[in-house]
């Protein structure tokens, strides 16, 4: 069994999850199904880069802040270590390792062009 399963939103119509700008009873109607919920936290977590709606209770724009100070797990793109990303524009757990992958890459790219001239 998923945590989905055990959802306080379990059958619930995904557009209550996604209020009209500005709608302020609806987004409290949204709130409302989400506390409480046994699983709030694995919701947030799995949702914390979800651009719109409100997952784990918070909206795009409280989600945005809760990363900034917390961050949200995710592993290194070039060693698979495991770290609290701050921003979803990166997905690197150190400045060597972005240096490293982008090498890597570079010299993938150069090694594709050499054998296609083969």
């Amino acid at each position: 069994m998923t945590w989905h399963q055990e959802a306080n939103c379990l059958g619930v119509d995904p557009e209550v999850f996604y209020p009209e700008r500005g709608d302020m009873a609806a987004f409290r109607t949204a709130v409302a199904i989400c506390k409480g919920c046994p699983v709030i936290e694995q919701c947030l977590e799995e949702n914390m880069a979800e651009k719109d709606g409100i997952f784990g209770g918070l909206s795009a724009n409280q989600r945005r802040e809760y990363r900034k100070v917390h961050g949200i797990r995710a592993d290194c793109l070039h060693c698979g270590v495991e770290f609290r990303l701050r921003n979803t524009t990166s997905g690197f757990c150190s400045p060597e390792c972005k240096k490293a992958r982008h090498h890597q890459q570079k010299m993938e790219s150069a090694a594709r062009a050499w054998w296609s001239e083969a």
